[in-house]
């Protein structure tokens, strides 16, 4: 069971760094700050949600659960 919660923690995991591979080349296109900043805050909170699933499937913690914003 752990192998395949490893599994698929490790392919989220990599969808969450090419989402954030992308957002970092988007920052070099020439477009206004504030689409720069539309994109990113749109798209942050869905990479820190899976990257909490990530963490919490690996590891059996929870540190959120608490309802505290740790960032």
């Amino acid at each position: 069971m752990k192998a395949e919660h490893t599994h698929e923690s490790m392919e989220l995991l990599g969808m969450q760094i090419d989402t954030l591979e992308n957002l970092q080349g988007a920052l070099k296109l020439p477009m206004p700050a504030n689409l720069h900043v539309q994109g990113i805050r749109g798209s942050l909170p869905d990479v820190v949600a899976a990257l909490k699933r990530v963490y919490i499937a690996e590891t059996g913690d929870n540190p959120w659960a608490t309802g505290e914003s740790h960032g």
